[in-house]
């Protein structure tokens, strides 16, 4: 069991509440202490702190209920306004296997999220950034019942753009996290670098999209549209009903990001350059500063 005593009193407290719970409870109902769970993932995104791995705690809870502690943690920090968009993770099987995941999952993007192309990214506001580079396609009406299939899906896109999607994967040392601790705690802290609208939207030109990111001058991933399960309209269906399925409506304006199109990239200090073929290039600047208390 990891330590509690890497949290504050406020959230040991709250920690302490939910084994407590827990322990009262027959082995049938241990888990129904979701409530109390919830109030610790709140506590911790509003404190910017370490993410507990809630299944190395005994918590046997399911994709299901991890939903319903996002949308708990979503709707105790973020509102309505404050939503950007929503996006798709996991989206290959080798990312399923590595966090014994069955499909992929789906997160909340708030709106504090993006960063301006010319700003400085620093590593000190992060605990462990992953980076990928994905397309992120921006609705253009609203969405409130589940589509019977993609046919639909071009009616409903205004633009589509390239993406940096930075993940802080913050969570306290020990057991590695499995798909239910990502999903419950929002897929950690997400951040975002939007490059300018592509010409063509259609799904056809998304999936032969190609990208090249170098740090430093050195490649460091590759990747195609086409990689996010086999076609990006087929994504956007997934990402869509899987949201609706939730209790979400999708706002015009709104933006899907659809998932990684290569791999995901340990980010490290350095000048990156995401090099969208016939489309555009994305620079940003990497680099650790610790900030003054």
């Amino acid at each position: 069991m990891p330590l509690i005593s890497r949290y504050s009193n406020i959230l040991r407290s709250c920690v302490a509440c939910v084994l407590l719970a827990s322990s009262a409870r027959s082995p049938a109902h241990a888990w129904d202490a979701t409530e109390e769970w919830g109030d610790v993932l709140t506590v911790v995104t509003r404190r910017h702190d370490t993410f507990p791995v809630l299944s190395s705690y005994g918590a046997q809870f399911d994709l299901p209920t991890a939903y319903r502690l996002q949308r708990r943690l979503v709707q105790a920090n973020y509102p309505p306004a404050d939503i950007a968009g929503f996006r798709a993770a996991l989206v290959n099987r080798l990312a399923q296997y590595k966090y014994h995941a069955t499909e992929p999952l789906s997160a909340v993007v708030p709106r504090a999220g993006r960063i301006p192309r010319d700003q400085v990214v620093n590593l000190a506001d992060y605990q462990q950034a992953i980076m990928s580079v994905e397309l992120a396609i921006v609705l253009d009406e609203a969405v409130s019942l589940p589509l019977p299939d993609s046919s639909r899906i071009p009616g409903l896109v205004r633009a589509a753009m390239p993406a940096i999607v930075i993940t802080d994967q913050r969570f306290e040392p020990g057991p590695p996290p499995l798909a239910s601790d990502l999903v419950a705690t929002n897929l950690g802290a997400t951040t975002y670098i939007l490059g300018r609208p592509l010409d063509d939207k259609q799904h056809a030109a998304l999936n032969e999209v190609l990208v090249e990111l170098s740090r430093n001058g050195d490649v460091v991933d590759r990747g195609k549209g086409r990689n996010v399960m086999d076609d990006q309209y087929e994504a956007l269906l997934w990402l869509i009903n899987k949201l609706v399925g939730q209790g979400w409506t999708l706002q015009p304006g709104q933006i899907l990001f659809t998932g990684a199109l290569g791999d995901l990239v340990p980010v490290k200090p350095g000048e990156y350059v995401a090099h969208f073929r016939d489309v555009e290039d994305i620079r940003f600047l990497v680099t650790y500063a610790v900030k003054k208390k």
